[in-house]
Parts: structure tokens; C-alpha cells; sequence
């Protein structure tokens, strides 16, 4: 059966537009004998570039652009089709482990961001657990100036006095003042101010602020020392760091006192154990975001992930996108701008998109668009790609199962599946 067809030729045309194997055979490859082909494209030397025989298309070849794109839309199209990629873009991971894995001293690093399945524990705590059993756990990474109690390992997480807190998932907007790599940040004028970081075990910590014209004191509760920072106004993000503390469970706290006569801004802690090897889960999620809050402060994050250094970072987003008049090119737009924030301070540091599954909410656009979107960004921008959607039933019947806590968030059950699943797609080398 031919392709093309035509209700007839002219004798002009058929003279014109046919040709006998003998014609083309110094155009075209060689064929069987007899064959009968029509030249479509040919250039002016006579070179036949695209032709049919009987009725197949035939071609010289492809040039580099177009074989590019199709390149591209084929791994998609495979992407699609599968629910995870094949790991091979993580290999700044791997080595990480392969240290571990050699006895050295090493962290591997492992930075979870997105929405609220990137900031709630079940999750971010389940994959933590799966890294841990790996390799040992190091320390508890960062902990949100406005964690309450969305902190991981027992931590205890607390605000006392009149705070004004920026969240980009609520605002919108990027900061007047800089932010966390969460997008979240807490200010005062007050004298009374305090913030409260407990039962947790690090010998460093490193405390983020801005330098705008305020005065806090900070300490650790094993040395019952406190230590003063007085602000130059230069409104440009720093930290100090706390050193040299004993490897047990402690608290460390931020304060302003009477002396403090401007504004106080503190954006996040970090803490580590610089001499322990094993494994960093670092919780950077914010709840109730959508791709574009993550992106509105995404010039911020460098300074974080320069000094945090992950190896790998999980992006989960879709579940609010979703629900709300978000088009997929804004979508994969402003995800863009998030992945290319993280790889220009984190060379070779892996991108996972981890698509979500169904929830209960209502969505405006189905969610497998956004599904499909990571997918293609995957293949477009080499990250890896891991599909909950595909691997979960409907959220009735996971809901059923005991695998949501309400409408939108996994159960510490439910989270179990998507954290081994990780462990074993993309973070177990073994």
C-alpha cells in the first residue's frame, strides 16, 4: 500500500517527477533491480536528499538539529512511558558513596525541596530513615526557622515573642531581605525575641541572618556561653557558626535583649558533624507551594547550597499546581529556573523530579499533565525522573489502604513506598 496518493499525473509531470532506478542511480543508494522511485527534494547538482520507493520514504539521512530533536521527544516519549529513569546523572552521588563505602570520612548529601511532601516529616523522615541504614546517619542538616512541628529525628523546634515571619509559599513574592533555603525567614524589633532548637545532636551549627541594623545573642545550651552579633546594615545574607561542641543532645538558641534597638532576621540553622561519616538528609521543603513561589526566591538558594553541598536533590511539586490556574509552560518554566538555581552553585549535583500521586484535591488541571511535564524536563534538562502516579492507585484507593493521612499527605506508610522505591531506583549503588 503506497503512502502518497494522487488522482493522476500529466505526461509533463510524470516525465518530470518519475524515475527509472537507471535515472537516480548516481542520486540515490542502490536498489534492486527494478525498482521504481519518485525523488521529492533534490538540490541543484541533482543530489536526490528524500524519495519514495514504492510508496516508503527514503532519505539520505537526518541533519544534526533535527536529529536532536528527535532524539529528545524519544527519550521523552520513553520517559513517559516508565515510571523512573535509570539513575545515570547522579554520579556526583555515587562517588559520595563510594567514599562511604571506602571507609573515609564522608557525607553523603542527600536536600529534599518542594512542597508540603518536601517539608512534612513522613516523607522527607522515611527517605532520611533509608540513607541512614545505608550509611550511618551524620547529622540532621537544616532545620526551618518556622519548622514548629515539621522536624525530623525528635527534633524540638520553638518561637517565643512577637516574630514577623516570611513564607514564599504565602507571600508570592520574593523577599524584601533575603530568606532561607526554604523560602521562609522570621524578623523582629522586639527585646524578648527567642528561638529554641532542641534535642539535637551536632557539634556544628551554622546560623543564618541578615545583616540589616539589628542585635541578637546566640548560644548552645553545654556551654552556657553566649556569644553577640551586632548587625552593620549591610542587608546582604550571612551566618556565624558554632564549633568544637561536645557530640551529645543539646539545645541551641537565638535571642534578642534590650540591647537590640533595629530589626533581627534569621533565616535557618544548619547543623552538622563535620567528623562523623554518614548520611545528611537536608528538609528544604515549604508547604502549600507551587512551582512559581519556589522560583520567585530562587536567587537566594545558591548561598545555601554552595555551603550545604548536596549530592542529590529531590524535587517534589504538582500536588497545589494543580489545583490552581497553573498552565504547564508556566509550570515547567519557573521548575526550570529552580533546577538551573541549584546546578549553578552545586556543580554535577544530581536533579531527581518526583511526580506525585493523586490526592483528593480538585484539580483545574489534571495532575498527570504535570506528571507528563516532568517527565519531558527529565530528558530536556538531564535530570532523573521518579512517577508516585504511576506507582500508587487513585487516592480513594491508596486512601483506602491506609496510605494518606487526609486529602493531600502520604501517611507514614503510605511514605514508606516512594522513600524505598528512591533508595532503591536511585540512591542504593549496591
Amino acid at each position: 500500500m503506497s503512502i502518497l496518493d494522487a488522482p493522476g499525473l500529466s505526461k509533463t509531470q510524470a516525465d518530470t517527477f518519475y524515475a527509472s532506478k537507471s535515472a537516480l542511480s548516481d542520486k540515490v543508494p542502490s536498489t534492486s533491480t527494478g525498482d521504481i522511485m519518485v525523488p521529492l527534494a533534490w538540490d541543484n547538482a541533482d543530489n536526490v536528499a528524500l524519495w519514495l520507493q514504492y510508496g516508503q520514504l527514503g532519505a539520505t539521512g537526518i541533519a544534526p538539529p533535527l536529529a536532536d530533536i528527535i532524539s529528545a521527544f524519544t527519550i521523552a516519549a520513553n520517559n513517559l512511558a516508565k515510571t523512573s529513569s535509570d539513575g545515570r546523572t547522579l554520579f556526583k552521588y555515587r562517588a559520595t558513596a563510594g567514599k562511604l563505602r571506602a571507609s573515609l570520612l564522608q557525607q553523603v548529601k542527600v536536600l529534599v525541596t518542594g512542597d508540603s511532601w518536601g517539608e512534612l516529616p513522613p516523607l522527607s523522615q522515611a527517605i532520611a530513615d533509608r540513607l541512614y541504614a545505608l550509611f550511618g546517619k551524620s547529622a540532621d542538616g537544616w532545620v526551618s526557622v518556622n519548622a514548629g512541628t515539621a522536624t525530623l529525628n525528635g527534633i524540638t523546634a520553638t518561637l517565643i515573642g512577637v516574630w514577623t515571619q516570611y513564607d514564599a509559599s504565602v507571600a508570592g513574592i520574593a523577599p524584601a531581605h533575603g530568606c532561607g533555603i526554604d523560602g521562609k525567614s522570621i524578623s523582629t524589633t522586639a527585646t524578648d525575641g527567642r528561638y529554641l532548637v532542641g534535642n539535637i545532636t551536632s557539634t556544628e551549627v551554622e546560623i543564618f541572618y541578615q545583616d540589616l541594623n539589628g542585635y541578637f545573642e546566640y548560644k548552645e545550651s553545654d556551654s552556657g556561653t553566649w556569644k553577640t552579633v551586632t548587625c552593620t546594615n549591610t542587608d546582604t545574607t550571612k551566618s556565624v557558626k558554632i564549633t568544637g561542641m561536645a557530640n551529645i543532645a543539646r539545645t541551641i538558641e537565638v535571642r534578642t535583649t534590650a540591647a537590640n534597638t533595629g530589626t533581627v532576621q534569621i533565616h535557618g540553622l544548619y547543623f552538622t558533624r563535620d567528623s562523623v561519616s554518614g548520611a545528611i538528609l537536608n528538609k528544604c521543603g515549604n508547604a502549600g507551594s507551587i512551582a512559581q513561589n519556589l522560583a520567585v526566591f530562587s536567587s537566594k538558594i545558591g548561598y545555601y547550597a554552595t555551603k550545604m553541598d548536596p549530592d542529590a536533590v529531590v524535587i517534589i511539586l504538582g500536588t497545589n499546581d494543580n489545583r490552581v490556574a497553573v498552565t504547564v509552560a508556566d509550570f515547567e518554566r519557573h521548575l526550570t529556573t529552580l533546577i538551573n538555581a541549584y546546578r549553578a552553585a552545586v556543580p554535577n549535583v544530581g536533579i531527581i523530579l518526583f511526580a506525585p500521586a493523586q490526592t483528593n484535591g480538585v484539580a483545574t488541571v489534571p495532575l498527570v499533565n504535570f506528571r507528563n511535564s516532568m517527565a519531558r524536563l527529565s530528558a530536556t534538562l538531564g535530570c532523573e525522573f521518579y512517577s508516585l502516579y504511576d506507582e500508587f492507585g487513585t487516592w480513594a484507593q491508596m486512601s483506602a489502604l491506609g496510605a494518606f493521612d487526609d486529602d493531600f499527605h502520604l501517611s507514614t506508610s503510605g511514605s514508606q513506598t516512594p522513600a524505598g522505591r528512591l533508595g532503591i531506583k536511585f540512591f542504593n549503588d549496591r
